[in-house]
């Protein structure tokens, strides 16, 4: 994402377009901390759910499931968004493109 991110921005820059970036790369280092941590965390979660051998240990490892899947449901927001950004970061590059005279596919 961090490349696609850098490239969009490069076209934008050499065609002398103001690029609002919108914080986009805080937005994909944010996610990749959420990512691995996550990761982390449902491994360790996993492994506590396995070896839980009474109701209250089967409990707690219920609920650090649902925590898990609280950060996979922030996670899959912060990718919508970041698709959303360069979506549209994207299209005004085409625009840009066809104002001067070019296309996307031929620059």
């Amino acid at each position: 994402m961090t490349e696609i991110n850098s490239g969009l921005q490069n076209q934008l820059q050499k065609m002398n377009v103001v690029l609002n970036n919108n914080g986009i790369s805080l937005i994909i280092g944010l996610w990749w901390a959420i990512h691995i941590i996550n990761n982390i965390y449902a491994t360790i979660v996993n492994r506590i759910s396995l070896s839980a051998e009474t109701a209250s240990e089967m409990m707690v490892g219920t609920q650090n499931s649902i925590y898990s899947e609280i950060l996979t449901v922030v996670e899959a927001l912060l990718v919508i968004f970041m698709v959303y950004k360069i979506s549209s970061m994207q299209t005004r590059l085409e625009r840009e493109h066809g104002k001067a005279g070019g296309s996307v596919f031929n620059p």
